[in-house]
């Protein structure tokens, strides 16, 4: 997530609707998963960027980096093998 932000944040800045409008699309579907709110930003930016409404995109990036730090935090602090079959009910052999 990471990378395709620095994209997303590079292509803003360059004025690079394309490269953006790709890079959306990838993070909206990595993110889904775990997000639907973060999944329909990413999908929103994307729509931004087939428009080439770059300057309207910028708060939504901005956004869009805050939540995605958030989710990183959460994902890296409480996601982890033990949890994952815990919740779906898997005993650790």
């Amino acid at each position: 997530m990471p990378s395709h932000l620095a994209v997303i944040r590079d292509a803003l800045e360059s004025h690079d609707a394309p490269r953006m409008r790709e890079t959306a699309h990838k993070l909206a579907g990595m993110v889904a998963a775990f997000s639907t709110v973060a999944g329909g930003m990413a999908s929103d930016l994307e729509d931004y960027s087939a428009r080439n409404e770059l300057e309207a995109a910028e708060p939504l990036v901005q956004k869009i980096e805050s939540v995605a730090q958030e989710l990183m935090q959460l994902v890296t602090n409480d996601l982890t093998i033990e949890s994952l079959r815990h919740e779906a009910g898997i005993a650790e052999h």
